[in-house]
């Protein structure tokens, strides 16, 4: 009676569990990028609405440089972990900006209207 496996046998289950391997793997790191861009959508909806509340107490929109600025000026939390985020505030509104920092360039946008913008497959349809 033979015991054990065979090179041939040994070789097929390593072939077998790479392709398995190539395939999981690209689709597991789409579904965490779009849990990553989900996390900066929640964070622009959370500066949007503190924005607005900033809005209602002091008849002007908060412009800050940084998030240290506005953790102060806003009262929000927002971790820049995998996004890096900015404000620009306009006469008539403001525009926030989450822009991916891996160096690929997407970037997610809200306005004070509720759109949304940028150029990310994963900017939510207005």
């Amino acid at each position: 009676m033979k015991k054990g496996f065979t090179l041939t046998e040994i070789l097929i289950a390593v072939i077998l569990a790479g392709i398995l391997a190539s395939i999981a793997v690209p689709q597991l790191q789409e579904h965490i990028e779009k849990a990553r861009a989900n996390e900066a959508i929640n964070y622009l909806r959370m500066i949007r609405t503190a924005q607005k509340m900033y809005y209602s107490k002091n008849a002007a929109y908060s412009n800050w440089e940084n998030l240290d600025e506005m953790r102060d000026n806003l009262d929000v939390e927002v971790s820049d972990s995998n996004y890096d985020f900015t404000v620009r505030v306009t006469e008539d509104g403001f525009l926030i900006t989450a822009t991916r920092n891996d160096g690929s360039g997407n970037t997610i946008t809200l306005d004070q209207d509720g759109t949304f913008g940028g150029k990310s497959k994963y900017t939510p349809q207005n």
